[in-house]
């Protein structure tokens, strides 16, 4: 299942994350910067520390770290998958969704088994997102994304992410929210230990 880019931008730029995020807590601003308590359940505050840029279109907690943009947000908080969170947006925007291609994924058990790594994909490439979001401004990996002009805006449309240079950041990831570590295997994410050991390890 795949989405056309222009189409995903278009459905960004023609929703208010004001408006969105609103919806779940208070914003109070002046011109294009918002603030209020942040949204997220697991982190309980009395003094707001997540700003929210109009302009921009993007969110981020200054105390639990969580950013991006509207698409992130909406899977992050209410647990959507990508496709959920652009076809909420584009109903909210009045655009019909385009169709998405099944054609490949047969039926029956072949259609849940494709719908699984659909989803341990979307997972990685959030958790990939979280973990580039979370570095400091100064760190070489922001710093070279800057080199390259991929502007902050780009990062957010398209969920650039960062994989760290770790055996198993993602395979904990995924065993922790109950992804089948075998089918994650299937798509190339991780691979399964040899020479006598078990287990997997990050690709």
């Amino acid at each position: 299942m795949s989405l056309n880019q222009d189409f995903i931008a278009k459905v960004l730029e023609s929703n208010d994350i004001i408006e969105v995020i609103g919806q779940d807590t208070q914003l109070k601003g002046r011109g294009s910067q918002f603030m209020g308590l942040c949204p997220f359940p697991s982190h309980k505050e009395r003094t707001p520390s997540f700003s929210v840029n109009q302009d921009k279109q993007v969110y981020h907690c200054f105390g639990c770290k969580e950013s991006g943009n509207l698409i992130t947000y909406l899977r992050t908080l209410r647990g959507m998958s990508f496709i959920e969170a652009v076809e909420y947006l584009a109903n909210r925007a009045g655009f019909e969704m385009p169709a998405l291609r099944e054609d490949s994924l047969g039926g029956g058990a072949a259609r849940d088994s494709n719908q699984e790594l659909f989803k341990i994909n979307e997972a990685a490439a959030a958790f990939y997102f979280r973990k580039l979001m979370s570095l400091s401004p100064e760190d070489p990996v922001r710093k070279y994304l800057s080199q390259r002009q991929i502007s902050a805006d780009t990062v957010q449309t398209f969920q650039v992410g960062y994989a760290p240079d770790e055996w198993e950041t993602l395979t904990s990831f995924l065993r922790e929210n109950r992804h089948p570590l075998s089918e994650a295997q299937r798509v190339g994410l991780v691979r399964e230990r040899t020479k006598g050991k078990t287990g997997f390890f990050d690709q």
